[in-house]
């Protein structure tokens, strides 16, 4: 394993606070792994094989970004908050949205392996629906559609 850090307040692009040095990117240390998830650059080093992250402004997706691995945002209410994110009485409902859990892991495989481990329900949270995985069977790649859209 390997000791982790992330910004203060996890409020920052670099991955420093006043107690530890900043983390670095693994494949370049004159970089930053991203922001306040960045401790999860452990994974793309292979010191962990996945890290979990509540991304509200990209605490996953750029740190997978930044060091080559895989992140995933997932819908609001897929995956329990319980233990991660606490309910704030009277907070919008636009904001709770954003604050997900989400997956950094090293390849798709990875990811598939651990939403299915952390999705579903959980008695602490009512509101987070047992709706199966869905995950096609028999799906030839050529077959699949792609939409997309530059404006």
């Amino acid at each position: 394993m390997a000791k982790t850090n992330t910004a203060e307040l996890a409020e920052a692009y670099q991955s420093t606070d006043s107690l530890f040095p900043r983390v670095n990117n693994p494949w370049n240390l004159d970089y930053t792994p991203g922001v306040s998830s960045g401790g999860s650059a452990a994974v793309a080093a292979r010191r962990s094989p996945l890290d979990l992250g509540n991304d509200i402004a990209g605490s996953v997706r750029q740190p997978a970004h930044f060091c080559g691995g895989y992140g995933l945002k997932l819908t609001d209410r897929r995956i329990p908050t319980a233990g991660q994110i606490p309910d704030i009485p009277g907070m919008p409902v636009c904001f709770r949205q954003m604050m997900t859990v989400g997956c950094f892991v090293r390849s798709l495989e990875d990811l598939q392996l651990c939403f299915s481990l952390i999705a579903g329900t959980d008695t602490r949270r009512p509101d987070v629906l047992p709706v199966p995985l869905d995950i096609p069977a028999g799906q030839v790649l050529p077959n699949l559609k792609i939409a997309w859209i530059d404006q």
